[in-house]
């Protein structure tokens, strides 16, 4: 019998236990040394003293398997941990309260420290027990018609006994593993608890999801999303269309609108640069948001950021190398104009050649990541055009994952190391959305199984490995993201479910990188106005992002396609809402092309058998000290 693996986030029976130790008048110079105290244990704290109390939702886990860790504070300006938590980097850390969701990689001791403005200090602490034992639970298909059967099945090990609520009782008799067939005539969470030989109980949920489904029109019966971050159409591949003009009859260099090799632009230092090849696969990263992704397009008077018609609106798109951050390795600020090509990245080129990508895909928005992937989840960023952190509640926005539940679409969430965005929703802790947040190692067990096409779900979306540097943000080797993306699509392509398969692999923004095809007019999502100082450029959400790379991979896309029909990110969304007959999140996914274009139903698959790829190497030098381009 064929298990499915499935590590994902429960419920700790035992609460957490936290030690809070207060340092008061410490933080001055000559101050005596600091007082400390425990809470309950003697007298409350002098009024002004700050105060910080941690808990965590699961205080022992197995490996790969997430824990929130929340805290709450009082009187404090600032808060660290030590050691740092594996938080996203544009996460920032909240007050008065907060949290952070992350797979802890071994048995931890964090302690939190905060500060209030007369450098007082109060700190606690609180470990997070890894166990050496193993218990993954899961549920295959978990959205079941009515009438139909869904499996559970388990695999441990050092768990000595196990059972299942909802009737199902003591299954100790089938450990370390089994399975078992259920046809739950609601949807039904199922809640196993294991006790481990130190006497230490796991519980671990998941939800078998009763519903009537959505049948598609066409043979995709599953759409896999990847955003990875922060490229420019240019950067990744402004110089495809020589590269494909070689590879396929008839084309042309023309086919793809790639940069201008001979443009110069003016640097912060008066010089000049034209785009150039880097010689490293990593550099430096970019300082930029709302206000240099709108200076970068230069946009020409009399029209400002605030029209709502820029029909004949004219963007010179000149300005990123005098509006990039310098630094010691570029202190004339030419990097925002270098470029990859196919020595760099033969994978991703030839994947591009040979499936379909578009010359007209942007971001949803002109700032940086969290703003653009609030689009790709709930086709909004309800004001926000920053990376703002939420508070410990998550942000309230509908997201996408919510309305497959309620259209009867199943879907999986993969996470693959402390990036899990979704974790700043509300919805993400919702008890039929945080069960079907998955480790990626289910996906490869999935895909490896016979029954892959059955089991899959319909919906996919694979966060990225940000915290692990494979994510191909700039200061991150490009090879070792581009690798991994390589292992996925391998997975895919070599199981049952590619043939009823789309996989749809972009970039949530440009990244600060040179773009010179200007940003295109889209209808605002919602009436929530950007949130804005005085000092920001004024502006609305109705110009998209700058153009980022895109590539569609089935094997019912057209082969060799290049679509030139202008997109954003939400146009993933409506592809999605087409197919599984989603209504739309806002007005912006529902206005949006859904992508049909790229797909030919009317022939047998023409990549029912993929063509060959190239390995993609990851022996590239990665040194930010050749990021420099020549000036002149």
């Amino acid at each position: 019998m064929n298990l499915r693996r499935r590590t994902f986030e429960s419920l700790l029976i035992v609460a957490a236990v936290f030690v809070l130790a207060l340092c008061v008048g410490c933080g001055a110079a000559g101050s005596a040394a600091p007082e400390t105290s425990s809470v309950g244990k003697g007298a409350a704290p002098p009024p002004g003293s700050p105060t910080i109390l941690l808990s965590a939702n699961l205080q022992t886990v197995v490996a790969g398997q997430l824990t929130t860790l929340s805290w709450t504070a009082s009187n404090a300006s600032s808060i660290s941990f030590a050691p740092a938590l594996p938080a996203p980097e544009e996460r920032q850390l909240t007050l008065p309260t907060g949290s952070e969701t992350f797979p802890p990689s071994g048995t931890t001791t964090y302690v939190a420290t905060v500060t209030n403005s007369n450098g007082q200090q109060a700190s606690a602490n609180l470990t997070i027990t890894v166990l050496p034992v193993q218990f993954d639970f899961s549920a295959e298909p978990d959205t079941i018609q009515p009438g139909g059967t869904a499996t559970l099945s388990w695999a441990s090990q050092g768990i000595t006994s196990l059972s299942i609520d909802q009737g199902v009782g003591d299954v100790s008799s089938l450990l370390p593993n089994g399975s078992l067939k259920l046809s739950p005539g609601a949807t039904t969470t199922y809640t196993a608890t294991a006790t481990a030989q130190s006497g230490a109980k796991l519980t671990q949920q998941v939800v078998v999801s009763v519903a009537q489904p959505p049948v598609p029109t066409h043979p995709i019966k599953h759409i896999i999303v990847m955003l990875q971050e922060n490229r420019s159409f240019d950067n990744y591949f402004g110089v495809l269309g020589a590269y494909r003009a070689a590879r396929v009859p008839g084309a042309t260099a023309a086919d793809i609108d790639g940069f201008d090799p001979n443009l110069a632009l003016k640097t912060k230092t008066g010089k000049l640069v034209k785009p150039y090849h880097y010689k490293t696969v990593c550099t430096e990263a970019f300082v930029f948001a709302w206000n240099e992704s709108h200076a970068y397009m230069d946009l020409q008077p009399p029209d400002t950021f605030l029209n709502t018609d820029f029909s004949n609106a004219k963007f010179l798109m000149d300005k990123f190398p005098q509006n990039v951050n310098l630094t010691t390795k570029d202190p004339d600020g030419t990097r925002q104009m270098g470029h990859y090509d196919q020595t760099d990245l033969p994978y991703y080129y030839e994947l591009a050649t040979q499936f379909a990508t578009s010359d007209r895909f942007f971001s949803s928005v002109p700032t940086n990541t969290n703003p653009n992937r609030m689009y790709m989840f709930t086709g909004t960023s309800f004001g926000h055009r920053d990376d703002d952190t939420p508070g410990s509640a998550g942000w309230s926005q509908k997201t996408i994952f919510r309305a497959l539940n309620e259209a009867g679409v199943s879907w999986r969430y993969y996470y693959q190391d402390s990036d899990i965005y979704l974790s700043d929703f509300a919805d993400y802790y919702r008890s039929d959305v945080k069960p079907k947040v998955y480790n990626i190692s289910n996906l490869y067990s999935v895909l490896s199984s016979p029954t892959a096409d059955d089991d899959l779900p319909q919906f996919v979306f694979i966060e990225r490995a940000g915290s692990t540097g494979l994510d191909e943000h700039p200061e991150n080797n490009i090879q070792s993201g581009a690798a991994l993306v390589q292992k996925i699509l391998s997975a895919l392509m070599k199981s049952t479910a590619w043939q009823s398969s789309a996989f749809v692999l972009t970039y949530d923004e440009g990244g600060g990188l040179y773009e010179h095809v200007p940003p295109f007019q889209v209808p605002p999502p919602d009436d929530i106005a950007p949130i804005l100082a005085s000092s920001d450029v004024q502006g609305r959400f109705n110009l998209s992002g700058l153009r980022i790379p895109i590539m569609v991979i089935s094997p019912w896309v057209k082969p060799h396609f290049v679509s030139h029909k202008p997109r954003e990110l939400t146009s993933i969304l409506k592809l999605v809402e087409t197919t599984f007959n989603v209504p739309p999140l806002t007005r912006r996914d529902a206005w949006a092309d859904d992508m049909t274009e790229f797909f030919d139903f009317t022939q047998p698959p023409p990549w029912k058998i993929p063509p060959a790829l190239p390995t993609q190497p990851t022996s590239g030098v990665c040194d930010p000290s050749q990021e420099v381009g020549p000036t002149f």
